[in-house]
């Protein structure tokens, strides 16, 4: 071999050398605190079990997510590893990307309807794993045939559900996400443990009665909904669920008619435009809620609190302090949010963000 071959097989050693190292680097930005991932040999497996059963076999090291739904973008950031998201969908709420700065630059393959990806657009972030919603199951052939390990998980419909999905994305992540899903779960289970032990009690006649909407005033959910079950911890009955309407996993249309038959004490919006619009609404004031004031939107953070994200953990403490406020003099929800971001997104809110999460004026982008 002669001098100049010799150098080009050193060089070419080297390079080989070097490339487990470079994916090997964490970068450490934002609010949020994450460790150096560890880089195992790229031949290295692992076997996980998603949501639906399947078993599936992934690179024993995760650093590089795909996902197409914004609450698992935000269960990332619970799990320290937002900085692993190389792929995504629209809808986090703006605060993601002060927790997380570089999220901003992350590639959007995946559309807002969460079941249509621009695959080119993705394989070029390089994945390793894609986390799907349940409406994205149909893009699994496609994930199988250019060889990206894909997970699908669950539309989070209740608080086991949701507390499963974390421990999910915790299984693929590995390491100290493990025992951060763990302590995410105790710390839900707490809250509405906090609640209950006070609205349990309360007598059908005296629990308000709550209509939600999402994404127009006359959309909302129904029996089987997470939201359902937010409204039963805080001590109220959504109407929708009482008068038969079952929407899971998505939402339904009524009339308004029905709103007005129904007559809640109580309406909770999702969306921020929602409540001007039923307000300006003179058909809409011969409803209870609107007469005395009680139309609420609802808190928004990295997402809102009301459906399938981390967040939800604190929407039981909101609903029994708004459904029920003489219950729970002592319980300070503004306080509890800056407690949950410094530990689960290690970051301290200020007053005011706090106050734009409990009063949010845009939905999410």
């Amino acid at each position: 071999m002669n001098a100049v071959a010799r150098h080009a097989r050193r060089v070419h050693t080297l390079r080989t050398c070097c490339i487990p190292l470079v994916l090997g680097l964490v970068v450490l930005t934002g609010c949020g605190q994450s460790a150096p991932v560890p880089q195992a040999p790229i031949s290295a497996t692992r076997t996980v079990v998603d949501m639906t059963g399947r078993s599936v076999q992934i690179p024993a090291n995760v650093t590089r997510v795909a996902t197409d739904y914004p609450a698992l973008d935000a269960t990332m950031l619970l799990l320290g590893a937002a900085d692993r998201i190389v792929a995504t969908s629209p809808g986090v709420g703006p605060l993601f990307q002060t927790l997380d700065p570089p999220f901003k630059n992350v590639a959007m393959p995946f559309d807002s309807t969460l079941a249509n990806a621009n695959v080119e657009a993705l394989l070029a972030t390089r994945p390793q794993v894609v986390l799907l919603s349940p409406s994205a199951r149909v893009l699994l052939p496609t994930f199988q045939r250019v060889g990206i390990p894909a997970l699908v998980f669950a539309s989070f419909q209740d608080p086991a559900q949701l507390k499963a999905g974390v421990t999910a994305v915790a299984n693929v992540l590995g390491g100290s996400a493990i025992a951060r899903a763990q302590q995410f779960a105790t710390y839900y289970d707490a809250n509405i443990a906090q609640v209950q032990a006070k609205t349990a009690g309360i007598p059908p006649v005296s629990q308000p009665k709550v209509y939600y909407t999402a994404g127009n005033p006359l959309q909302t959910e129904g029996q089987g909904s997470i939201v359902d079950f937010w409204m039963n911890e805080g001590g109220g009955q959504n109407v929708a669920a009482v008068n038969g309407i079952n929407t899971a996993p998505a939402f339904v249309t009524v009339t308004l008619e029905d709103v007005l038959k129904w007559n809640p004490d109580i309406i909770v919006c999702r969306d921020p435009a929602t409540k001007p619009q039923i307000l300006a609404d003179p058909r809409w004031s011969a409803v209870s809620a609107v007469r005395n004031n009680r139309v609420y939107v609802n808190p928004s953070g990295v997402y809102v609190w009301s459906v399938r994200s981390a967040e939800s953990a604190l929407e039981p403490l909101w609903a029994a302090k708004t459904f029920h406020p003489d219950l729970f003099p002592n319980l300070d929800v503004a306080n509890e949010v800056k407690k949950f971001y410094a530990q689960f997104y290690s970051c301290q809110l200020s007053d005011q963000q706090v106050n734009a999460i409990l009063n949010p004026v845009k939905g999410p982008s």
